[in-house]
């Protein structure tokens, strides 16, 4: 297998059909934490003293979509990744929205860096695996190779 790793170890070069698939595999990972990430931002929601419902539902919604794409992902079907990357650009901008929403609220020194790291470091992360899996789908897509679902 050919492949380069850039970025910490975390990107992997799509070169051939094997770095390809362990691309897209790695990218359900990242899947699997965001969901977790959102299923956290609705418990969190929910749990203010007056519960933005909008925010949790949606936040619900896509965790357990989240969930779902990244088992499917993870079991080598990747023709998944397409809806694992707009599920994830979706969470990501909602993460880092209120997230910002929060700080302009509260300001920096009420803020926690727990919320901070979750928030927009965590998803950042996270981004560069996904990309990845994604560059790894679009190699798959050119070559011809087989994606399953």
């Amino acid at each position: 297998m050919a492949r380069s790793t850039k970025i910490f170890g975390y990107w992997t070069s799509s070169v051939d059909e094997e770095s390809a698939k362990e691309a897209i595999k790695m990218a359900g990972l990242p899947v699997l934490l965001m969901g977790f990430n959102a299923a956290l931002t609705a418990l969190i929601a929910l749990s203010q003293t007056t519960p933005d419902l909008t925010l949790a539902a949606w936040c619900a919604a896509i965790s357990l979509a989240l969930f779902v794409v990244a088992f499917r992902i993870r079991a080598e079907k990747s023709g998944w990744t397409p809806l694992a990357v707009g599920l994830f650009a979706a969470f990501l901008v909602i993460s880092v929205s209120s997230a910002s929403i929060a700080l302009k609220r509260v300001g920096v020194i009420e803020i926690s860096s727990i919320q901070i790291v979750t928030g927009w470091i965590v998803p950042l992360i996270c981004t560069i695996l996904v990309v990845a899996g994604f560059k790894g789908w679009l190699w798959l897509r050119e070559n011809d190779v087989r994606r399953p679902l």
